[in-house]
Formats: structure tokens, C-alpha cells, sequence
């Protein structure tokens, strides 16, 4: 579905646990994707990592003998924002660090500053 002379990485969203996979109306909407030049190399990502608050695509991007590392962040507005949110992000952005010197992060959060509470 890209156009000409692009090409797409993506990560599609997650089926929870207790859907029936054993239909003919499953339908799994979202998930992140980078859409980007054929002439740009781009490697998808895994970490030893799981999340349960948000969705993330992580990818190496290399243009000549240049490199930086894309991070793509979706969190649902329909979830509160707590700790776990939190420990999380810090444990992808922790594996990242040890892998790149040069990061993009990007996405969509959903965090309303009026809505944190102090801890």
C-alpha cells in the first residue's frame, strides 16, 4: 500500500489473550508503521522487553554511513497514565541507550500534564 519508491516497517497492534482467533469477524485495527524512501535503509528493532501500557516500533535507519535509531510510541488516551507506564517506557529507552548514540522518539503519548498527579 505504499507508493512508489517507498516501502514500509511496521509492527501491527497486539490481539489480546482472550480473542477467538476461530472466526470469520476478527478484526485487529492499529499498530505503528515508518514509511520511508527505497533509497534509505531501514531494519526493524526487537528489545527483551514487554510492555502492557503502550505500543512501540523500534528501527535502525541508515542513510550512507550515517545511522540513528527511531523510536515510534503509541499509549491509548482511553488508559490512566501510572507508574507502570512509566517503568516501562524506562526500560525501552534503557536497552535502547546501550545500542545508539543518535535517537528520534516520536509518537503519540497521550499524557495531559493537567491530569498528573504528584507522587
Amino acid at each position: 500500500m505504499t507508493p512508489t519508491g517507498f516501502q514500509c516497517v511496521d509492527v501491527a497492534r497486539p490481539i489480546p489473550s482472550d480473542t477467538n482467533l476461530h472466526t470469520d469477524v476478527l478484526q485487529n485495527y492499529g499498530g505503528l508503521a515508518l514509511i520511508h524512501r527505497d533509497a534509505v535503509k531501514v531494519f526493524k528493532k526487537s528489545l527483551d522487553v514487554t510492555v502492557t501500557t503502550f505500543e512501540f516500533l523500534y528501527a535502525v535507519i541508515t542513510v550512507g554511513n550515517v545511522s540513528l535509531s527511531v523510536v515510534g510510541i503509541y499509549r491509548p488516551g482511553s488508559q490512566a497514565v501510572n507508574s507502570t507506564f512509566f517503568d516501562e517506557l524506562s526500560s525501552v529507552f534503557e536497552q535502547i541507550c546501550l545500542h545508539t548514540r543518535h535517537l528520534v522518539i516520536c509518537g503519540d503519548l497521550n499524557i495531559h500534564v493537567d491530569m498528573i498527579q504528584a507522587r
